[in-house]
């Protein structure tokens, strides 16, 4: 009964594994509605209806003993025998993968208290390893993500000082999700910005100015040349690698130029220390021979071959700098290198 049975506040709710420790029955037994009393013992996950804003997750937790909440909380009831699957579902939930589907599937990711109802539960994916295109892969991953649930909810009943860090166990989760769900590294990039990134741009924050639109700094420059190069070497011979230099930049726009080298040469990404970005774009225009725009926020990726080189004019705002935004320019330089290709085949000898 609710007299007896200890309550869980929507505050003192954990993830991946739900601890009753501490808790105490409702502050007296009148109940003005029974709810769904089979949510309240037995293998079930709790999932708050609310996402967690600052880890950009949903949250859920398994359980087995007996526990009361209100409506504000969600409960999924396990039948008995189903318990390693509800673990396993516990885990995925708390993944920054679902968070991506949940993203694209819940208009509420974009107001500032975004929610997840029951409805949208039963949109999200949940495969079993036979689904996956990669079987082993995933069956193996699954029982890392099931074996971290059980590790959480011996943590949970034990001492407090020898609880995980949750942190480094959603960091876990996270990289098992992704092999559960058998995703490339180009795959993971996109999930990563779009939680990272992208989310957090567009949940409304009062007096707070979204990060994506901020210039890019060192750091960024540099990660998105890491993942344009990554990217880009599967075109290339095993004996040639892609430089990426910082030709200028000023607080609008950057140039950038990319070259192949000798795979002997040590190359990577270099910048220089050049705002005279009219100059570098002067030298541009001389080799095109079409009007243009005068506005390059226009034109947000502007691709010119010069000789043996490729320069790529970019605004300076961090969304034009994310990893995500490096595949994409990676696949369009890819196809500008294939209608050269085929460009210089159809010309006379």
């Amino acid at each position: 009964t609710v007299a007896n049975t200890p309550y869980l506040p929507i505050s003192a709710i954990r993830v991946l594994a739900q601890t009753c420790d501490g808790l105490r029955p409702w502050k007296n037994g009148d109940v003005h509605r029974k709810g769904f009393e089979q949510g309240f013992s037995g293998p079930r996950v709790l999932i708050p209806r609310g996402v967690d804003t600052i880890g950009r997750r949903l949250r859920a937790a398994y359980l087995e003993a007996p526990l009361t909440f209100q409506h504000i909380i969600q409960s999924l009831v396990v039948p008995r025998g189903e318990e390693r699957r509800a673990k396993l579902l516990t885990a995925l939930l708390n993944s920054r993968l679902i968070a991506w589907f949940a993203f694209h599937g819940t208009a509420s990711f974009g107001s500032e208290r975004p929610k997840v109802l029951q409805a949208d539960l039963l949109t999200l994916p949940f495969p079993s390893p036979d689904d996956m295109p990669q079987r082993e892969r995933s069956e193996s991953a699954a029982n890392a993500l099931v074996a971290s649930i059980d590790r959480m909810i011996e943590a949970a009943d034990g001492p407090f000082d020898l609880r995980e860090d949750e942190r480094t166990q959603l960091e876990k989760i996270d990289h098992l999700t992704y092999e559960f769900f058998c995703l490339s590294d180009e795959e993971v990039v996109l999930v990563d910005d779009t939680v990272e990134r992208i989310i957090p741009s567009i949940q409304p924050r009062r007096s707070q100015f979204p990060d994506i639109w901020k210039p890019a700094d060192r750091d960024d420059r540099q990660s998105y040349a890491d993942a344009l190069i990554g990217s880009m070497a599967a075109w290339f011979d095993p004996g040639c690698t892609i430089g990426v230099e910082l030709q200028a930049r000023n607080d609008d726009l950057a140039v950038l130029r990319l070259t192949v080298e000798d795979g002997r040469k040590k190359v990577g990404y270099t910048e220089k220390d050049d705002r005279s970005v009219g100059r570098v774009l002067a030298k541009l225009f001389e080799h095109i021979h079409q009007p243009l725009s005068g506005n390059f926020q226009l034109i947000p990726d502007f691709r010119i071959f010069v000789g043996n080189h490729l320069y790529l004019v970019k605004p300076a705002r961090r969304r034009f700098w994310l990893k995500s935004a490096a595949l994409a320019d990676a696949d369009a330089i890819a196809l500008d290198l294939q209608d050269a290709v085929a460009r210089n085949r159809r010309s006379p000898a």
